[in-house]
């Protein structure tokens, strides 16, 4: 009986065992099915999120690269507001749905962000100025302050510039690691922006030392926007403040509107330079010839103007720091007398020729030497000078009296010289100049033997006008008019007002000849284009002049990336703002006018600033000129860029499943969802993933 019973006892133990383990199989089966499930459904949101992904890279793929802004399809098809794709707790993108037939299967959301829109964590700032940032020229990115971001201020982005500097402080290593420094401190440029210009040892241990493509000495690259939250003083609510608006990746090709790269206007042979114009509209031969002589002779560190020749020989000398002629006279006011049957009259008794110096240095023109078409010329005095803004003038000192009988045939002609220094108070006085009434070439030579300047004034007429000039730097037959006498003073015809650039009063400010090269691409607001008291325009609305920003640069070598440009047609208003002199109202007028297509085109953007306002902002003893109101945009042409090549792309992706058929997907029908975040590089051939991250 009790065996019985025992067996009884094991066999409801193995069924109670059984039982047991058959419900914990079932139990476990039905977890794994949904887990099975789960990740199916994580499987397809990423699926969902990778097509997301090339979408984003085919819209790139197919953008035209000559412009970047954020009306085009890549930016504007993907925009919306139903997903914050980049956590800043503003929507930005718009679902697109995946079906199969009617069942929808999941959806996607795509933000593509230009990184060139972002401040750049290596390239940007410094410690040029007693150890703070340092700002003045824009010659390169490091002047765009780290400082002005959002939550940041002077002494967290001198943090941010040691952390990256390494254990010495200083960018590179303890010298001058680039090889530059004989250079840097005789160019005229300010290279470390420290507020000084060629000071002794600029080139040594200047800003741009520190690269982060090639480090030196213990230097340590930001190698995340991440890792700025290591930074001394930034906190993760500053951090929070500025993540989507920095980068480690954007940089510009130093490419035109083309696609083709830039000119180099330090390293351009006056050819190149006429060809780059060429691009820019300017057609006119002369023009053309003119305006690259003009450029070269800017930036060279000699006074002998450079010349070129058209296809018609015609030679055009550029502008060096000398005087001009300014003022001819060829046929004195006449005295004759008539007396019955005798003509009597004075020959070339006042005759005299004027140069002027516009800059406000002296010039010595002693041994210098005019040569009066291929007959007369005139021999400067040895100790010849100019003043600043002053004129230099040769009067004739022999005249002739004329008598002619006309009561005999052939008629008698009595000639008496006569020794009579006209026109008074000249700085030098000739026995006789031989200036053709009906005109003659004029060449002023240095008293090497260089040609100053070549110019025909045209024909003269007898009586108290002379031959003028309005603007001195113009050398064409017709650039010279009939006006009042004025030797030794301005001439009754000078209208610097005519340019629409100065006046009477801030004239001297026009002429510009630096024989340093160029600090700035909106320097070129300093060229003359030979029109009366015209200069390249950087200013006005429409100007044809304004593509020379697009073509030219200067700043860096065209076959090397210029990293940290930012994208004026793309950067938001904290951006904007890191740039040199531009304030909240400056970036709004730049906001205001996008997109742009050049770099050029924003410059009238920003005439408003300065230039109007009464005061000597490029301290050069004027106020209120045309280059003033360039200056904002001279100072951040070499900084800024219309083009982009990197950019960050965003995506979620969502399995779902529409329960209730309403063609709507609701929160508790998502089943799954992933994010990737990738970093991708058009301008790059091979290895355009920059970086990959799945959530």
């Amino acid at each position: 009986m009790n065996r019985r019973g025992d067996v009884l006892i094991l066999v409801i133990g193995l069924l109670a065992l059984f039982l047991v383990a058959a419900v914990t199989y079932l139990m476990l089966g039905r977890t794994g099915a949904k887990i099975a499930t789960f990740n199916l459904q994580e499987v397809k949101a990423k699926e969902m999120a990778e097509t997301g992904v090339a979408e984003a890279i085919l819209r790139l793929k197919n953008d035209d690269p000559s412009v970047d802004h954020y009306g085009e399809l890549w930016r504007r098809d993907f925009t919306g507001d139903e997903v914050d794709n980049d956590a800043d707790r503003l929507a930005d993108s718009r679902w697109f749905l995946v079906k199969k037939g009617d069942r929808i299967l999941g959806r996607y959301a795509v933000l593509i962000e230009d990184e060139s829109a972002k401040v750049h964590l290596n390239a940007s700032g410094n410690i040029s100025r007693n150890g703070y940032q340092g700002i003045n020229e824009g010659w390169k990115v490091n002047e765009i302050g780290l400082h002005n971001l959002p939550g940041l201020n002077l002494e967290i982005a001198r943090s941010a510039c040691l952390w990256r500097y390494g254990s010495n402080g200083l960018p590179g290593g303890s010298g001058d690691d680039d090889s530059d420094n004989f250079f840097a401190a005789v160019d005229g440029i300010d290279n470390d922006a420290d507020g000084f210009i060629d000071e002794s040892g600029e080139g040594i241990n200047e800003p741009d030392e520190f690269t982060d493509a090639k480090s030196c000495g213990d230097d340590r690259p930001f190698l995340s926007p991440e890792d700025l939250k290591e930074v001394s003083g930034v906190g993760p609510e500053i951090y929070e403040k500025v993540k989507n608006i920095i980068t480690i990746f954007s940089y510009d090709k130093n490419l035109n509107f083309s696609g083709e790269p830039r000119l180099n206007l330090s390293q351009a042979s006056i050819s190149e330079i006429k060809e780059g114009l060429r691009r820019c509209g300017f057609t006119n031969e002369a023009q053309l010839c003119q305006l690259a002589v003009n450029i070269k002779d800017y930036q060279d560190n000699d006074s002998i103007p450079d010349k070129d020749v058209d296809s018609k020989n015609n030679i055009y000398y550029g502008l060096e720091k000398t005087p001009y002629f300014n003022e001819i006279e060829a046929a004195p006011d006449l005295e004759a007398k008539w007396n019955v049957t005798v003509l009597t009259f004075w020959w070339s008794k006042g005759e005299f020729l004027e140069l002027f110096n516009p800059y406000p240095q002296p010039v010595s023109v002693g041994g210098w030497k005019i040569n009066i078409g291929n007959l007369f010329s005139v021999a400067l005095k040895k100790d010849a000078q100019i003043p600043g803004c002053g004129y230099y003038t040769v009067g004739d000192r022999l005249a002739f009296w004329v008598s002619i009988d006309f009561a005999t045939w052939p008629p008698g002609v009595i000639i008496i010289p006569s020794f009579n220094s006209t026109p008074k108070g000249c700085d030098q006085y000739e026995e006789f100049i031989g200036l053709p009434i009906l005109g003659s070439q004029l060449v002023l030579f240095d008293e090497k033997g260089n040609t100053i300047e070549s110019t025909n004034y045209g024909p003269d007429f007898f009586g108290k006008v002379t031959r003028q000039k309005n603007d001195p730097r113009m050398s064409g037959l017709f650039d010279w008019f009939p006006g009042p006498a004025s030797p030794g003073k301005q001439n009754a015809l000078f209208l610097p007002e005519v340019g629409l650039e100065v006046n009477r009063t801030n004239w001297p400010g026009h002429f510009l000849i630096k024989n340093k090269p160029f600090s700035q691409v909106g320097e070129l607001g300093n060229i003359h284009q030979m029109r009366q008291w015209r200069t390249i325009n950087l200013w006005r609305e429409g100007d044809s002049d304004l593509k020379t920003q697009d073509i030219f640069t200067v700043s860096e070598p065209v076959d090397l990336p210029a990293p940290g440009r930012i994208n004026i047609n793309t950067a938001p208003l904290p951006v904007l703002t890191t740039l040199p002199f531009i304030g909240i109202e400056e970036g709004n007028k730049i906001r205001a006018g996008r997109p742009y297509s050049e770099i050029g085109a924003v410059a009238p953007k920003l005439n408003f600033l300065w230039g109007y306002n009464l005061k000597d902002d490029d301290n050069d003893g004027f106020i209120d000129e045309d280059d003033e109101r360039e200056l904002v945009y001279r100072r951040i042409s070499n900084l800024i860029t219309v083009r982009s090549n990197v950019f960050r792309v965003t995506i979620t992706g969502q399995a779902v499943e529409d329960f209730n058929g309403n063609g709507k997907i609701e929160e508790n029908e998502v089943l799954a969802e992933k994010k990737i975040t990738t970093v991708y590089d058009r301008g790059r051939k091979r290895r355009k993933f920059l970086s990959w991250k799945i959530q």
